[in-house]
């Protein structure tokens, strides 16, 4: 076992940026390391003096000073704390002695002693006219056999796809594609052995971008296996995933999986689109068709009336500038509405977001505000996601925005966050955080107060989900919204009063 020395070579300096420039980095700590990228540290190392260290330090110049490495390593990945690690050699031993010259194969057409050559033992020459081997023994060139066979008889072509005499053939006259272009008669046919993957690439440049398969499946019978497949490749050409798929049993067909869903006869593993039309199209016998005109879907039944896929009546919350709201806002929701019950105490209102969507406010339904008279002393409001994180809110009291409401039937209020958020399609919570010194405090629209009543609506359970219609906290004495991770399903009860907002 032995070490080698490293450091205090031409390119062993530390540089860093300064003003621009690159310079010498004087007084730096350097590591050594087993990898590139992470890996183990190399501790074992010998400054000059032979003493033990674990890191070198660059001098005034930047240079790295010599030092001794761990046993047999040759090289290792220096560290200076910049981000990137470099290669750095151990010193070598140094050249050595020349070795003795190899042998060499010469080739030419005279005498290989009249061809001013300088050979060396064992060297070999071949006359090409005549084929003639020699060999050399260190002071003569002697013959040794001769390397050309008898003459061959004289070839030539009869007849190739009926063409004689000098034949110059194509692709098409040996049943070959040519290299590129031409027209091929049909069918055209890809064969390959039963339960292997079948495929035909389309590339680019040599690299693969699309490959129409048949897949490896067995053919078990009852036409089960060796299914349709178009899969892409990506920019190095490894797959990049199902397209299409196509089942050769049941012909049915799928998009970005090869699982159909039951019977269907088109599956599609993301969501299926269709663009806005600008006319109804024409009745068909034999059944309905799907279309989108202005935003809005529809169905043309074979009968011929266009029925749009929302029951007709329906208010959406797209007809109110909304985004999603938690319920209708019809004239059976609760008037003149309720109050929190409890000061401080945090409210959640579900509302499903069926989009993805940046949003700078919610909205609630204040009944009535009389502002100066008001005993509201604190107002806050935000959104949280199912799991109970903030995604967000806002900061301080916002009384300020709540408007003076007088009017019968009370107003819709859109409040803006401190910060827009971007949002992914989901369940969300609207909360919302009163603090009032007096039971009197801003009224807010409500569904019927469920737990007062046999004959009214109740609050639902948990959603498939996992988030409540209404709940309000245990905790009485909240000031603020809590701060993601400090909220569970256990700091929540199911709340009695069916607050209603919205996320605009």
């Amino acid at each position: 076992m032995s070490r080698h020395n490293f450091g205090q070579g031409v390119a062993d300096f530390i540089v860093a940026p300064a003003d621009g420039i690159w310079m010498v980095a004087p007084d730096v700590q350097v590591t050594f390391w087993s990898a590139q990228v992470d890996g183990t540290q190399y501790t074992d190392l010998l400054d000059a003096t032979g003493n033990s260290i674990n890191y070198v330090t660059s001098d005034a110049y930047g240079a790295l000073p010599r030092f001794s490495g761990p046993d047999e390593v040759f090289g290792m990945w220096a560290d200076a704390g910049g981000g990137r690690r470099a290669w750095l050699y151990a010193h070598s031993g140094g050249k050595g002695a020349p070795g003795d010259p190899g042998a060499h194969w010469y080739f030419g057409t005279s005498n290989p002693a009249d061809a001013g050559l300088s050979p060396v033992a064992g060297d070999i020459y071949v006359t090409t006219d005549t084929g003639d081997l020699y060999a050399y023994d260190g002071t003569t060139w002697i013959l040794r056999t001769n390397i050309r066979g008898p003459q061959g008889a004289t070839g030539g072509v009869a007849t190739v796809n009926g063409q004689t005499g000098a034949v110059s053939l194509t692709a098409a006259d040996i049943g070959a594609f040519a290299a590129s272009g031409g027209t091929y008669p049909s069918p055209l046919r890809l064969d390959g052995p039963a339960s292997t993957y079948r495929i035909l690439g389309i590339q680019s440049s040599g690299t693969d971008r699309w490959q129409i398969q048949v897949d490896g499946i067995t053919e078990s019978g009852a036409q089960a296996g060796s299914n349709f497949r178009l899969n892409a490749r990506r920019d190095d050409g490894t797959d990049g995933g199902i397209a299409l798929w196509a089942s050769r049993a049941t012909q049915q067909v799928a998009t970005g999986t090869t699982s159909p869903l039951g019977t269907a006869g088109l599956t599609s593993q993301a969501g299926i689109a269709t663009k806005d039309t600008a006319t109804d199209p024409a009745a068909a016998s034999g059944g309905i068709q799907l279309y989108s005109k202005g935003g809005r879907a529809y169905v043309r039944e074979a009968a011929g009336p266009i029925v749009p896929i929302a029951t007709p009546g329906t208010w959406l919350p797209q007809d109110y500038g909304l985004a999603g709201w938690a319920y209708d806002l019809h004239a059976g929701s609760r008037t003149p509405g309720d109050a929190p019950g409890q000061a401080q105490r945090l409210y959640l209102i579900g509302v499903p977001l069926r989009a993805p969507k940046t949003v700078s406010q919610i909205a609630i339904h204040v009944m009535g505000y009389d502002k100066p008279n008001s005993t509201t002393t604190n107002f806050r409001f935000g959104i949280y996601d199912a799991a109970f994180a903030l995604k967000a809110q806002s900061n301080g009291d916002q009384r300020l925005q709540l408007p003076e409401v007088h009017s019968v039937g009370g107003q819709m209020a859109k409040l803006t966050l401190s910060a827009p958020v971007s949002l992914a399609a989901g369940m969300y919570y609207v909360a919302l955080l009163v603090k009032t010194s007096a039971v009197t405090a801003t009224p807010y629209l409500a569904a019927t107060n469920w737990g007062t009543s046999t004959t009214t609506s109740g609050a639902v359970a948990v959603s498939t989900s996992g988030v409540h219609r209404w709940l309000q906290s245990t905790s009485t004495a909240l000031t603020a919204l809590p701060a993601s991770g400090t909220l569970t399903a256990a700091s929540f009860t199911e709340a009695t009063t069916c607050y209603w907002a919205a996320i605009v």
